[in-house]
């Protein structure tokens, strides 16, 4: 039979630092999501009057390389939270923490029409990256041999 951990201030560090990771990785995800938009509102803005390639290309290379990073950011995040609920399970059962992420856990829909209409952020973002790569590989199509 496994020993029961004892809550302790070692945790208590531990659940600060992995907050202070998670808030890092919120930022960062914000901050990608935002060059992105920015970057992309220019390449668009010069797009319209010029069919390029190498446009599309660049467009196509960004909207690739922040989904990528956003989704290893996502991962990160959930290895994160799942240590964070593990601390929480251990000061819970012995008085020394609230549950908040346990909290987090019943507000995400479940089935059926609530998860259809509020998605969870990751796929949100993923599906504004995903419309960007679409949108420049349409605009790569139409452009095909002019270069600039």
């Amino acid at each position: 039979m496994e020993d029961q951990k004892k809550y302790s201030s070692n945790y208590s560090a531990q659940y600060a630092n992995i907050a202070n990771d998670m808030r890092l990785l919120a930022d960062q995800r914000f901050k990608i999501i935002t060059v992105f938009l920015i970057t992309n509102g220019l390449l668009l803005n010069v797009a319209k009057d010029h069919k390029s390639m190498i446009l599309a290309g660049i467009g196509l290379v960004l909207s690739y390389l922040c989904l990528s990073w956003d989704l290893g950011a996502t991962r990160w995040w959930g290895t994160l939270i799942t240590i964070a609920q593990d601390i929480e399970d251990i000061g819970i059962n012995q008085g020394e923490l609230i549950a908040v992420y346990k909290r987090y856990r019943d507000q995400i829909p479940k089935t059926g029409l609530n998860k259809l209409l509020y998605p969870k952020p990751s796929h949100a973002t993923a599906a504004i990256y995903g419309l960007g790569i679409v949108g420049w590989a349409l605009f790569l199509h139409y452009s095909w041999k002019t270069w600039w």
